[in-house]
C-alpha cells in the first residue's frame, strides 16, 4: 500500500498535533522524510503501513511507546534514534521534541530487503533507543540541512542506508554506547568552536565544517563534543543562534524580527519564530513585549 500523497500525509501529521517544518514524499510514494515538532502527547499511536526511523533533534524527556510489536520506554535526548514498526497501533506518551524521521512502506521494504526483513524487527531491538553517527549524519543532512528537499534518488539512497544500518547491524543501545575512552574536548577547544560559530552565525554551519576546523574526524568530533557540552553539535549551534537572537533583541528594542532572523541564518521568519518559541517558550514578538 503506497504512502499517502504529501497533502494527505501532512494532514495526518497535523491531526496528531505535529508542527511540520518540512515534508517530502517520493514520486512513487514508497518513501518519505519529515522534520516535525511534536508537543507533549499521551494517547493513541497512529497505524501507518511504513517502517519509521526517527531521531530526536531537540527537546526530549521520558518516553513510552507500547504497541503490538514493541515496548519502548526510556529517557530520550537529542541524538537518540528509535524504530517504529509498521502497522503497529498502540499507546504512546512522549515529551515535547523535534524529530527528523524517515519512512519506508512495507512493499518497498520487501523489494529491497526480502521477505525476511520482519525477523530483524525483533522486540528487543525496536524496544531500545540507539545512537548511530552515520544515521544521525544522514538524517540531519537530508531532513535538516536540505529541509527535506532532495531528489528521489538521494532520498532512496538515504533511506536504504538508514534501514541497512539499523536492521543489518544495529548499533549498541544508548545505555551501552558511551565508550570509556571518549575524552571530552578541552575547554579551549569548545571556546574556539563557540567563537567560530559566532563569527559565521549568519549562515548554516555543518558538523563536518567544525570537525575540519579542529582537525579530527566527524565521528570522533560529535562524540567528544557531546561529552564536553552535553549537547549534539547541531543542537549547540541552534541554541547559540537563538541565544544570540534573543540578546540582539534585548539590546535593540527597535530591530525587526525578520532582521534578527537573517542575522542568525534564518531565511524563513516563520521557521525562526517556531524555533525561538521552542527555545524560550514564547514567540520573538511576545518575548520582547514582556521585556519592555
Amino acid at each position: 500500500m503506497p504512502i499517502p500523497p504529501e497533502f494527505i500525509l501532512r494532514d495526518k501529521f497535523e491531526q496528531d498535533g505535529a508542527e511540520l517544518q518540512a515534508l517530502q514524499v517520493s514520486s512513487d510514494r514508497s518513501l518519505f522524510v519529515y522534520d516535525a515538532f511534536y508537543p507533549e502527547h499521551e494517547g493513541r499511536v497512529r497505524d501507518i503501513p511504513a517502517l519509521f526511523a526517527m531521531m530526536c533533534v531537540s527537546g526530549g524527556g521520558h518516553m513510552l511507546q507500547r504497541t503490538s510489536m514493541q515496548h519502548l520506554e526510556g529517557t530520550v535526548e537529542p541524538g537518540d534514534i528509535g524504530i517504529a514498526a509498521p502497522r503497529s497501533p498502540g499507546f504512546g506518551r512522549w515529551p515535547e521534541m523535534r524529530v527528523i524521521g524517515f519512512g519506508i512502506e512495507i512493499q518497498a521494504l520487501t523489494d529491497s530487503f526480502g521477505k525476511s526483513w520482519p525477523r530483524n524487527l525483533r522486540q528487543d531491538f525496536i524496544s531500545k533507543l540507539f545512537r548511530d553517527p552515520m544515521v544521525e549524519a544522514t538524517m540531519m543532512q537530508v531532513g535538516y540541512t536540505h529541509g527535506c528537499r532532495v531528489s528521489d534518488s538521494v532520498l532512496l539512497h538515504a533511506a536504504h542506508m538508514i534501514v541497512h544500518q539499523l536492521l543489518d547491524a544495529p548499533s549498541e543501545p544508548v545505555a551501552e554506547a558511551e565508550e570509556a575512552d571518549t575524552h571530552p574536548l578541552t575547554i579551549s577547544t569548545t571556546d574556539a568552536i563557540r567563537d567560530y560559530v559566532l563569527e559565521h552565525i549568519e549562515r548554516t554551519i555543518s558538523v563536518d565544517e567544525l570537525a575540519r576546523e579542529i582537525g579530527i574526524s566527524r565521528h570522533h568530533f560529535s562524540r567528544r563534543f557531546r561529552a564536553a557540552t552535553g549537547k549534539s553539535p547541531y543542537q549547540y549551534i541552534l541554541d547559540l543562534k537563538l541565544d544570540q537572537a534573543a540578546d540582539q533583541m534585548e539590546r535593540d528594542r527597535r530591530i525587526k524580527v525578520i532582521d534578527v532572523a537573517n542575522m542568525v541564518g534564518y531565511r524563513n521568519p516563520a521557521q525562526f519564530s517556531q524555533a525561538f518559541r521552542r527555545r524560550f517558550g514564547q514567540t520573538p514578538r511576545r518575548w520582547r513585549l514582556r521585556r519592555n
